[in-house]
Formats: C-alpha cells, structure tokens, sequence
C-alpha cells in the first residue's frame, strides 16, 4: 500500500518540470512492411504526410499563439541541434504573412539510436515535432490567413538502408485572426506542455507532499500494517 501511495503522490512532482513525451503516429501493417520491404521509395514525389495544430481556434490581434507541425515520415530524420555527418538534418522555413511574425521555433526531440550505415550511434527521430509562436501585430489583417512554409531533410530506414534524396515538404496552416478582444475556444493541440503555474505550483508542493507521506510511511511500517 505505502509504495502505491508514494508513487501516486510523488509521481506527478518528479515528473512536471519534464517536457511531455513525444507522440509517434502509428503506421498500419501495410504501411509499415512495404517500408522494411522497400516498396516505399525515399523519394521527393511520395511526400510524407503533416498534420498541423494550433492552441485556439483563431488567434487575437496583439496575442501570441502556439503552433505545432508534426510529419508523418516513413523512416527516421536528425535535428540540427544533433548533426550527424553525411546527413542534412530536418529544416523549417516559413513564408513572410502580412501582420504575422513567427518566433520560438523548436525543432523535433531526437533519441540515439543505432543505423547499419552509421558506425556509431546517432540522435534522430521517426515522428518529427516542430512547435513554434505566431504573434499578430495590431494591425494584422483580419479573417483567414494561411501560413505557409517548407521543410526539408533526409531520411533513412533501419535496417541499413542508403540515405533518401534530399526531401521537401510544403505545409499550409490555416489561421484566423480577430480582434484583440474576440472570444476564442480551445484546439484540439495534444503536445501542449504543462503551464508553468503548474510546474510551479508541484515544485512548491512537493515538500510538503514529502512531509505528509513519511510520518505515515513510518507508522505504517511500525505497525506492520504495510503491503506491496
């Protein structure tokens, strides 16, 4: 029981400061064995899909917004945080948009992994995540809008594949912009990290969380009334 109520307690304050995992879209059978079966070429006609996200339905004149693309690629792309030689790394690059300005730009979180054609391992990803802020200036033009950009990069299969040609991938990012002080609703927008009030607010908790826990822990265990 004690190791049940450590765990429920402690859990959310050891892992609230953490950036929330990464999620990797699944890929059915078929897809996934015409990959390992090379029935899917690397090439830049097959284009891997991307699905964008934003926080709100709309964004404010004045107000930032969060925004976050995530491709769905066959095999595996680094970062240009973790370079891997021979290998361009994924790259973002947005059109200018009349009152919108794109800032904060974070590139996808890569794990070490190990590549037949690499000798040693490498940091890449098989779901790469780019999240970053729009803001409309005061006087951006109201209505629809839609961001455009391009990625591009290089992928390569597990298995010991040869690296793809290089790739490009354009997206299109519908917005619509209100005025500063229009009601907006909430988007569908999963890889939203956990406010900071909240970080905060499990941070100044923990200890006191902590002393509670530990009088009980021990009169648990003097009593002999602890289980697993």
């Amino acid at each position: 029981m004690w190791r049940s109520l450590l765990a429920v307690i402690l859990l959310p304050s050891l892992t609230a400061a953490q950036a929330p995992p990464e999620v990797k879209p699944e890929l059915s059978n078929d897809t996934s064995q015409a990959t390992l079966e090379g029935d899917a070429p690397l090439t830049s006609t097959s284009e891997p899909l991307y699905q964008s996200y934003t926080r709100h339905d709309a964004i404010r004149r004045g107000r930032e917004e969060d925004i976050g693309i995530l491709l769905k690629t066959a095999g595996f792309v680094t970062a240009a945080k973790s370079p891997v030689s021979g290998v361009l790394p994924l790259k973002q690059e947005f059109e200018p948009l009349q009152g919108i300005t794109v800032r904060e730009v974070h590139g996808p979180k890569v794990q070490e992994s190990f590549f037949t054609f690499q000798s040693e391992r490498v940091m890449a990803t098989g779901s790469p995540y780019v999240s970053f802020k729009i803001r409309a200036d005061r006087n951006a033009p109201l209505g629809q809008q839609v961001l455009r950009g391009k990625f591009t990069f290089q992928q390569f299969l597990d298995g010991g594949r040869e690296l793809g040609p290089v790739e490009q991938v354009d997206v299109r990012i519908p917005l619509t912009v209100v005025e500063h002080d229009a009601a907006v609703q909430k988007a569908d927008f999963p890889y939203a990290p956990m406010p900071v009030w909240k970080i905060v607010l499990w941070i100044v908790a923990a200890p006191v969380l902590i002393a509670i826990v530990i009088p009980i822990f021990f009169y648990c265990m003097g009593a002999g009334t602890c289980a697993d």
